[in-house]
């Protein structure tokens, strides 16, 4: 969404030009760091989703091209792409026309509100570290229920916005000018809304007026509430802290102003976050004292009073007395009896709504298996648009895929650096890359995570538009656990893009890889957290022991996946990645790569702490076999100095046998381990040793640099 304007601009410069080449994304200063990413471009527009729009909407002829800075655009007499103001109603378009336009110019679409029409969105934005750098403006918990409240109530029409973080709820039932607070904010004329079809309530446009009334009024008065003289004017006090106390607690609404008093408001309906709790109990305080200093004093002794917000100055608590002050004088306002049937008429419409989802629901149930039948003709099936690729001709926008090969050969690391490419919008390997929010949930090997992603971050950039989920202890086979990751990812906005299980197996404890049950019944939970959260289902899986045979476990699990990645490792120890399956894409592509070590710090005794990131093998030139040479060689003399202290008597062909136990850190063959032995006593790092006759290696201790 973009602020009305009238300077013209030219399509060049607004819309952007992308850059397709292919090692762009190997390339540090080309992507977004930790410093830029608020600035973060909008994910691109998905011309197959703009279907869903409501038929009614469609009709209006208020439409527009949506540039790359969310301004509205038309077409010039010479073709190209101007931008144009919401006044210009000479300008819109046809809806027809602006899909038309938009997919010639690789755009999004938007709907003008004006005074003429009924409509109104409500522009709910929500920030995190993906779309904000300052961790003071992300949305707080207490916003985040006020938003699912917000969208719940109105039950009209929803649809995820461009950057797929936001929600825009449409309704019917215009306010005039728009209003904003705290994220959420209200227009009904002279305004432009990017539209995308990506829908989260699937609803007609409902009449809403009351509700947007209502909606309207609470952020005007807490936006507008300001310490009045009169009503903040200090009044002395009638009555100690005791006294109060004592009246409140033996009153009618004592249950809840104990409650409250005790920090327990959240079991309150009517509180949807800790806010309104605050201004409840403040309400009660208000009640009994004049005094607006013995108020704040009370309130700092509840337990709602511990925040930081509450005890850090006035400023929080005079904002909440200065409203229920005003609320006490407007108790003598001659317009009260019109705000309390004002207020009757906007719980009838929240009771008519609840009730309305109720019997929807009991209907829903009973059609449920019906609706899961359906009959199409050859027609129909050719008008459906074509898969939509997250990478393109590998990953599908919307599916079940995996990523397997055998331990050590790498996945963990591609995986990273797959979900980091997706997460920024990168090229991956040459192959474009739709941007989209990523989690990537780690059931085995999590420990390791914190270090591949400081490596990554040290060779190509913070990936802070990824998000990492801890989960060690749950069990997706099992319906809670299973209830409460998809709820997790629908409180955090983590829908509709792509989520990550690494790995398949660790997702379910003690299940039979091999049965049919056991791992039908995991694929079965895996595609209801698809349905429920749409987007790409991504799992990371091992091979059997015989590679030629792909995943490891039931046969049935190639079957269900829309795609699969393998990855491998030659004896050479060059790994490549091929796809292997791909509905509707190209099986066979791949690309060979390496893992390049990374310094990523030193420990506490100055040795060092490393990891590794994907580099394409071709990059991976002599310089960087010196560099393979001195981790060998590092990895070598701390391999046999930890050895020595843990009273053994390291020697070549000891630690030849300890190879396979070196895998998890270093792939080394026979000979790269003789030589680098070879090397290291040469250079006196190393030194022969004998204990009755046989001999050993020590290292030799050096000094190191901090």
């Amino acid at each position: 969404m973009s602020s009305p304007t009238d300077q013209k601009k030219t399509q060049t410069e607004q819309l952007g030009e992308k850059s397709a080449h292919p090692q762009a994304a190997r390339n540090p200063s080309q992507h977004p760091s930790s410093t830029a990413t608020g600035n973060a471009a909008p994910a691109a527009p998905q011309p197959a989703r703009w279907v869903n729009i409501p038929q009614e909407l469609k009709r209006a002829k208020q439409w527009c091209i949506a540039g790359s800075d969310k301004a509205p655009y038309g077409v010039g007499k010479d073709g190209t792409l101007v931008n144009i103001s919401v006044h210009d109603h000479h300008k819109f378009m046809e809806f027809e026309d602006a899909v038309k336009t938009a997919a010639a110019h690789d755009a999004g679409i938007g709907f003008i509100l004006t005074e003429q029409d009924p409509y109104t969105c409500i522009d709910i934005d929500y920030k995190d570290a993906r779309n904000e750098d300052n961790p003071a403006k992300h949305t707080t918990p207490e916003q985040l229920e006020r938003f699912n409240k917000i969208i719940e109530a109105f039950d009209s029409y929803t649809e995820l916005s461009q950057g797929g973080l936001g929600r825009h709820v449409w309704c019917k039932g215009g306010r005039g000018a728009g209003v904003r607070r705290d994220g959420v904010e209200v227009y009904s004329k002279e305004r432009f809304i990017v539209c995308t079809g990506n829908v989260m309530n699937d609803r007609p446009l409902e009449e809403r007026g009351e509700l947007v009334a209502q909606l309207v009024s609470e952020i005007e008065r807490t936006r507008g509430a300001k310490l009045d003289p009169a009503s903040m004017e200090e009044m002395p006090e009638d009555y100690d802290d005791s006294e109060i106390l004592e009246r409140a607690r033996n009153a009618g609404n004592s249950d809840k102003f104990n409650d409250l008093y005790e920090g327990n408001w959240d079991s309150y309906i009517e509180y949807p976050s800790q806010s309104e709790a605050d201004l409840s109990l403040m309400s009660m305080f208000a009640f009994y004292s004049r005094s607006n200093e013995q108020c704040r004093r009370l309130f700092r002794g509840s337990a709602l009073g511990q925040r930081d917000k509450a005890s850090r100055n006035d400023r929080y608590l005079n904002r909440t007395l200065s409203i229920v002050r005003t609320r006490q004088q407007e108790e003598d306002d001659p317009n009260k009896d019109y705000h309390i049937k004002h207020g009757e008429q906007v719980a009838a419409v929240l009771l008519e709504a609840f009730n309305r989802r109720q019997e929807e629901q009991r209907v829903n149930e009973k059609a449920q298996a019906k609706s899961r039948i359906k009959v199409s003709s050859a027609a129909e099936l050719v008008k459906r648009p074509p898969v939509r690729w997250r990478i393109h001709g590998i990953l599908p926008e919307e599916g079940f895929a995996a990523l397997y090969g055998p331990p050590a050969c790498g996945k963990s690391f591609l995986t990273l650096d797959m979900l980091a490419h997706i997460a920024a919008g990168q090229p991956w390997f040459g192959h474009k890359v739709r941007q989209t929010p990523v989690a990537y949930v780690a059931f085995e090997g999590g420990h390791g995570v914190p270090q591949r992603v400081s490596a990554f971050q040290k060779a190509h950039w913070m990936p802070d538009q990824l998000s990492f989920i801890e989960a060690p202890t749950i069990s997706l086979i099992e319906p809670a656990d299973r209830d409460a990751l998809i709820e997790v990812l629908q409180q955090h906005l983590l829908t509709g893009g792509v989520l990550c299980i690494d790995t398949l197996a660790a997702s379910a404890p003690g299940i039979d890889e091999n049965s049919s049950e056991g791992m039908g019944k995991l694929i079965s939970e895996l595609q209801t957290i698809q349905h429920e959260v749409g987007g790409c289902i991504l799992v990371v899986h091992h091979t059997g022991k015989d590679r030629e045979r792909g995943l490891r476990g039931w046969s049935g699990l190639q079957g269900a996946l829309d795609a699969a990645i393998e990855v491998a490792r030659d004896s050479s120890g060059v790994r490549s990645w091929k796809l292997t399956k791909a509905k509707d894409g190209q099986d066979g592509c791949g690309e060979s790569f390496t893992l390049k070590q990374v310094l990523i710090d030193h420990n506490e005794d100055g040795d060092p702490i490393t990891s590794c990131v994907v580099a394409l093998a071709a990059q991976y030139n002599a310089n960087d076999h010196s560099v393979r040479v001195a981790e060998e060689n590092d990895f070598v003399c701390e391999w046999v100095r930890k050895e020595v202290e843990a009273g053994k008597f390291p020697s070549g062909r000891s630690l030849e046998r300890q190879r396979d136990q070196m895998k998890p850190q270093i792939q080394l063959t026979q000979k790269q381990l003789r030589d680098a032995i070879a090397r290291l006593v040469t250079e006196g790092r190393l030194q022969e040793e004998k204990e009755n006759g046989k001999p050993w290696l020590s290292a030799v201790e050096r000094m190191r640099a901090r």
